[in-house]
């Protein structure tokens, strides 16, 4: 099952194998307006209202993505976030760090933890997405375009 949507994501779902996953295929900058599955070629067509068409080869094994962690202080460096006013009292130090996700193993981070972003085709992010800084060393350079 596919499904596509003013967020700029295709979302694809496994109904039919029974293992519940599901994945992101990003590769739009604008809404997602249609979705066509070429069965006997297992390639899903892509269209958005950014003027791209993009064939997507659904033979290729997909990672999933991770589920988002929820955390009061940023994983990699703990700097409290905007709303831990108890920490910040604690520590005496004042923080507006808003908190984000890392795309790959979906920790929550702050922005100076997560400034370099990347494309990860085998989570399905064809265009750059949001890493944190320890994943950003772990990437492989066969998973990153040329």
């Amino acid at each position: 099952l596919f499904s596509g949507s003013f967020d700029k994501t295709v979302i694809c779902w496994d109904i039919g194998g029974g293992e519940g996953k599901s994945y992101e295929l990003s590769g739009h900058t604008g809404k997602v307006k249609g979705l066509v599955f070429l069965p006997d070629e297992d390639k899903l067509l892509s269209a958005g209202d950014d003027a791209k068409l993009i064939v997507w080869d659904m033979a290729v094994e997909r990672e999933t993505n991770p589920d988002w962690n929820e955390a009061q202080t940023c994983e990699l460096c703990s700097a409290p976030f905007f709303w831990n006013v108890s920490e910040m009292w604690a520590t005496k130090s004042l923080s507006f760090a808003r908190q984000h996700h890392c795309r790959l193993c979906g920790k929550a981070i702050c922005q100076a933890c997560s400034e370099r972003r990347t494309p990860y085709p085998p989570k399905g992010h064809e265009l750059p997405v949001r890493v944190c800084d320890s994943c950003i060393k772990g990437v492989e350079k066969e998973h990153l375009k040329p």
